[in-house]
Order: structure tokens, then sequence, then C-alpha cells
């Protein structure tokens, strides 16, 4: 999967907490989220559009977790500061090849 291709599922399922998402979908996601809060930041622009893309990165997160075969609830480990360790293993995890509860494995 592509880096624009990527970026575009995301914005497509912008509110899609569901479902499943590979690796190469959310670390380019996330890296795409970076580059730009670096950027807005840098020109200092408002950081409403950073706050705007943390809904698609809190939804491919989801998704991902979904695919390690995880509750997409384990997310919020993140407001505790030191579960974000594990979350990053976990996204970083290779993605379950089977169908589990989340939904199908999905080839790209």
């Amino acid at each position: 999967m592509g880096f624009a291709q990527s970026v575009a599922i995301c914005f497509r399922k912008f509110f899609t907490f569901s479902g499943r998402a590979t690796r190469s979908e959310f670390w380019q996601f996330y890296l795409f989220y970076l580059v730009l809060s670096f950027l807005i930041g840098f020109i200092e622009v408002t950081n409403l559009m950073i706050l705007i893309l943390a809904i698609p990165l809190c939804a491919v997160a989801s998704r991902r977790l979904h695919d390690t075969g995880k509750s997409g609830w384990w997310s919020l480990l993140a407001l505790t500061g030191i579960g974000i360790l594990p979350l990053l293993v976990w996204c970083a995890t290779d993605t379950k090849q089977k169908d589990n509860k989340y939904g199908p494995l999905e080839q790209s």
C-alpha cells in the first residue's frame, strides 16, 4: 500500500473505528500526521488542523489494534503516558494472518 493510498483510506474511514488496518496503513498515516503537525507548528498556524486529524488518527489506531486481535479500547492507554510503549509495540506487531472477531483479513 502506498503513502497516498494509506492517507486516502484514513480520510475515507474518518469516523470508522470498526474493522482492521494494516501496519503500513497505520504507520504511513501516522507519518503524515507527524509531518503535518510539524509543518503547522513551524509556520505557526492554528492547531485546529491537528485536532481535526486526531479523529482519523484515533480511528486508524483502533483499526490497527483490531488487526492485531486487540480491542480498540486499549488505545486509551495513551492517556497514561507510560501506556504509549505497549501501544507502539502492538501497532508495530505484524498482522494476524486470519480473520478475527473484528473482521476478515484485508489483503492490500
